[in-house]
């Protein structure tokens, strides 16, 4: 905000490093478009990120603003999609741009599921612009599977309603503070692989719901108060939880929990019908539960965006910081090895 000194000379760039903000000399300032190519580090391979998927299915449309693609935006390759296909339909994003974009899948069929995927190494941001509850409305539509793939996503939710077989979100980052998952049906079968999300709301009688290596907070739930707040609500269906961080309340039918970190309340309706296992539970679940406990957790930071975001400050007890199984870190960094690699250091 103030004037620089000395100030920048014909061709430099200033760039604040803490708010991305950029200065250019007087008469210089660009007349298109800014952007910025950047990598960033994190513990593990949690949330979207410019890590390699080397698994990813072929395309069948791509989408891109900084290179040649079959379609400039998201939604024009969705309405460019072909219905009734017995394979899945796969729609690829090659390039890491921001896409401003409120999306609809609308009266469509895809038998062999429909796939909205990141290409490899690539971090695309879908935001939705301007009013309305959703950043992905899915209705009146017959899906096999949707799929979500390295894709960030802020701004609102994704909603999904009607005949959808399966949602998969893997590899994602759903913003805490704007963005989750609201699911209605008949039934329900979610899977959250490797991914952040806000709060996942499914109103189903009855289905599965798979969380492996995941992080899902509640934008309302507190390091001093993250009661009351639901993170994950499927009152109706049968759960498995592992590697994972929970801020915020969970509730479930019956469920099998392992090397979970539930900061919040748990509700089961039949807690006897699943399995409690080296997890942080709250109240009398972590006394009945197999080596689990109710140690409270001190977090780095629970600021999505942060390096430190749901990460173990070295001060918290040694019942999560090694008390999952093979004494790993109780929560969704398990897969990044800390207890032993600090061990290794020793």
């Amino acid at each position: 905000d103030k004037p620089l000194a000395p100030p920048l000379a014909s061709g430099e760039v200033a760039i604040d490093p803490e708010r991305g903000r950029f200065a250019f000399p007087a008469g210089e300032a660009p007349a298109g478009e800014v952007s910025v190519s950047f990598r960033y580090a994190f513990t593990g391979e949690v949330g979207a990120g410019p890590y390699a998927r080397p698994d990813l299915a072929q395309a069948t449309l791509t989408v891109a603003r900084t290179r040649n693609a079959d379609h400039a935006t998201l939604q024009a390759a969705i309405d460019a999609a072909p219905d009734g296909a017995a394979a899945p339909v796969i729609i690829e994003i090659l390039d890491s741009a921001t896409y401003s974009e409120a999306l609809a899948i609308d009266h469509r069929s895809f038998p062999g599921g429909l796939t909205l995927q990141a290409a490899d190494q690539e971090t695309p941001c879908v935001v939705k612009p301007g009013a309305g509850a959703n950043l992905l409305t899915v209705q009146n539509s017959q899906i096999a599977e949707l799929r979500l793939d390295g894709l960030t996503l802020a701004g609102g939710n994704v909603a999904v309603s009607g005949d959808v077989g399966r949602l998969v979100l893997k590899n994602c980052s759903l913003s805490p503070q704007t963005a989750g998952v609201t699911l209605a049906g008949s039934n329900a079968s979610v899977q959250l692989a490797q991914s952040i999300c806000g709060p996942v709301a499914i109103a189903a009688p009855e289905g599965s719901l798979e969380v492996t290596d995941s992080i899902v907070q509640h934008p309302s739930a507190s390091v001093e108060a993250p009661g009351g707040h639901p993170a994950l609500a499927f009152a109706g269906g049968v759960g498995r939880l592992e590697r994972s961080t929970l801020i915020g309340d969970l509730a479930l039918h019956s469920g099998y929990l392992s090397s979970l970190l539930l900061y919040g309340e748990l509700a089961l309706a039949d807690p006897g019908a699943g399995c409690l296992r080296f997890s942080r539970l709250p109240g009398p679940f972590a006394k009945t539960g197999f080596r689990c406990t109710d140690a409270v957790p001190v977090f780095a930071s629970l600021r999505f965006g942060d390096p430190g975001y749901c990460h173990l400050h070295p001060n918290t007890a040694a019942e999560l910081g090694r008390g999952a199984e093979e004494g790993g870190e109780v929560g969704a960094f398990y897969r990044a090895g800390l207890p032993w690699r600090t061990q290794n250091v020793g």
